[in-house]
């Protein structure tokens, strides 16, 4: 399921990026292991507007991706997790990601700000319910740790899709207009 997060799909699409800019890619196996915690929201985005309206409102489909976050299994389990991530590549392009992350699963507010105020306020209140009117446990660990293998082609792909596609569109736009022009020119 995280695999398949947007924002997690992002996450690799950076990580491709940064393989494929080495100076070592297809030259030598290298690894990278400094990359900085990357903290990642799972189960989607919300909608942009006032949260209480949004509440208020929750067959308006102005906020149907705020509705959407809420019914995703990820908001509940995992909604803000920091990764740390371990990438190892070889010379001939492919790579292993490692990734591993460790949370807490409770609803409670960040003590720290560290989460979206939203977040904060969703959890104060069901944070509230959850934990203390129905005595669910707020110490329980979670942790994470999957290791994804790429082919020099998927990284290639995850690195540079949307400029393949482009310049396919492109080829395709040319080659269209070649057509047409010989079909003109044919047909006169």
């Amino acid at each position: 399921m995280i695999n398949e997060d947007p924002e997690f799909v992002e996450y690799e699409k950076e990580i491709a990026e940064l393989v494929v800019k080495s100076p070592d890619y297809l030259k030598k196996n290298f690894e990278v292991a400094n990359l900085p915690l990357k903290s990642i929201q799972l189960g989607g985005k919300r909608a942009k507007g006032d949260m209480l309206d949004q509440f208020k409102n929750p067959f308006s489909a102005k906020y149907r991706d705020t509705w959407k976050v809420a019914a995703n299994e990820l908001t509940w389990l995992l909604r803000s997790i920091g990764v740390k991530s371990k990438i190892s590549v070889q010379k001939n392009g492919s790579a292993i990601i490692n990734h591993n992350f460790k949370d807490t699963f409770d609803l409670r507010a960040s003590e720290d700000g560290s989460r979206s105020i939203e977040y904060d306020v969703v959890s104060i209140i069901s944070g509230f319910l959850y934990h203390d009117i129905a005595g669910g446990n707020d110490l329980m660990k979670v942790k994470g740790n999957w290791s994804n293998q790429y082919s020099k082609k998927d990284i290639e792909w995850k690195a540079n899709g949307a400029k393949i596609i482009e310049e396919g569109m492109k080829k395709w736009k040319e080659k269209m207009e070649q057509d047409r022009s010989k079909w003109i020119r044919d047909t006169q």
